[in-house]
């Protein structure tokens, strides 16, 4: 019996130690008391118990504590308070250290901090301009995961911790609006309808749009932003990689030279195999501007017509392939059409300014290696009259320099010899520079 009984008071002891060894970190400075409570009892799972009008006499708490014991930080906290503490068990019994009846109304009954911690609760009915309830609207406190959806008529209840919350409303087809709670317990809420389409409208034959789901051919849209982020100066050789089905072949003839379009592959043997191009409703002359220069030279290409056409005005482009594509354009459109549309006024509010700057730096792309061994003339000699130098012209196929005189197209005689300064072109040439 007297060992039952030594068990127990050492077991109680021990249980009072385990309570007054716990542990509290915290730092703080002119912290209200009821916060300092609250990481408390986090920390140690202690329960705190007071009146609540009692709260409002204590004064703000500076404390500055690491792993320091239960009962030095609550000693530290009611120092100079006009607020004592008892501890039965697990809990924290607050009250005034010179009690009498007239301070305090005894019927205020004790509450536990949990209860000032509450959240506030938000309910309220969500609905559109019409005034129809919107069933499914999702409901998010900002900033955390915590949400709640609208039910059958609309409405909705969700918990949120202070007053300061903002409540995000989405919902698919309407404008996302955002609410701060504020002292309201009661929000409700009308959604705008969003200006955004829910289903993608191309633009087909004769400018007419429809849905792309409803149409029974092939149609790819692609916006005019693609074609000025890696600009090219043909906009037709921008459609690269673009647009599945087109094939795209540059000239080798300079930079403001024509491309070729082809749209599924040839259709013809003999004839044309490039697409109809309709911009804003009109159908344009694609046909490339070429010259020949003399009987047997190459012929010079300069560009065709989708050359002119400046990727900054493109709004959108939409290929239409295949016949029923472009039926309404008659024999022009059998290999495909490619509508561009370009770009307009648009109402809104303010002024819009769009800006776009282009800068470019040109060099010779090849430098030409000239031969200063052999002057002018045919066969290995050089001009012995006028007629000769005039025949032989810029040929320099004379015998090999050797600075004495000859005979020049002028018929006056000069060193048979280069040039003064070699490779003089590099003095011609240089770097150019255009900003637009």
């Amino acid at each position: 019996m007297k060992l039952t009984f030594i068990l127990l008071v050492v077991l109680i002891l021990n249980v009072r130690a385990e309570s007054f060894s716990q542990k509290v970190t915290y730092r703080g400075e002119n912290v209200p008391i009821e916060k300092v409570l609250s990481t408390i009892k986090k920390q140690t799972g202690y329960g705190f118990f007071f009146q609540k009008e009692l709260i409002s006499l204590a004064k703000p708490v500076t404390i500055d504590v690491v792993e320091e014991d239960l009962s030095n930080v609550l000693q530290a906290i009611f120092k100079d308070q006009p607020l004592e503490f008892s501890i039965k068990s697990k809990t924290i019994l607050v009250s005034k250290k010179i009690f009498a009846a007239s301070d305090l109304n005894t019927s205020t009954p004790l509450i536990s901090l949990a209860e000032l911690d509450k959240d506030i609760v938000v309910r309220g009915q969500i609905t559109d301009t019409r005034g129809e309830t919107l069933p499914g609207v999702s409901i998010k406190l900002k900033g955390t995961s915590v949400g709640a959806t609208t039910d059958i008529e609309g409405k909705f209840t969700i918990s949120v911790p202070d007053n300061n919350s903002v409540l995000v409303f989405t919902y698919i087809g309407y404008q996302t609006q955002e609410v701060t709670v504020g002292s309201r317990t009661t929000i409700n809420v009308k959604l705008e309808t969003a200006n955004t389409a829910l289903t993608e409208v191309v633009v087909t034959a004769l400018g007419i749009s429809r849905e792309k789901k409803a149409l029974a051919y092939s149609v790819t849209e692609v916006k005019g932003e693609e074609f000025t982020q890696a600009r090219e100066n043909n906009v037709a050789n921008a459609f690269s990689g673009k647009i599945a089905g087109v094939n795209v072949t540059g000239m080798s003839s300079g930079p403001g030279g024509s491309s070729r379009v082809i749209i599924r592959g040839n259709g013809s043997l003999s004839g044309n195999n490039q697409p109809l191009y309709v911009i804003n409703g009109m159908p344009m002359n694609n046909t490339a501007r070429s010259q020949a220069q003399g009987e047997g030279a190459t012929i010079l290409d300069r560009g065709d017509g989708i050359a002119a056409i400046n990727p900054d005005d493109i709004e959108t482009i939409n290929v239409l392939k295949g016949g029923p594509a472009a039926a309404l354009y008659g024999s022009q459109a059998s290999n495909g059409v490619i509508l561009i549309t370009t770009k307009s006024g648009k109402l809104q509010k303010g002024v819009g300014v769009e800006l776009n700057s282009n800068f470019t730096v040109g060099s010779p792309s090849m430098y030409p290696d000239f031969q200063y061994e052999y002057g002018q003339g045919l066969d290995g000699v050089k001009p012995k009259t006028k007629a000769e130098a005039i025949s032989s012209g810029r040929l320099s196929f004379g015998a090999k320099i050797d600075g004495q005189p000859y005979v020049q197209f002028d018929g006056v005689s000069r060193p048979y010899s280069a040039v003064n300064v070699k490779d003089n072109w590099k003095n011609f040439y240089r770097p150019s520079t255009n900003l637009d």
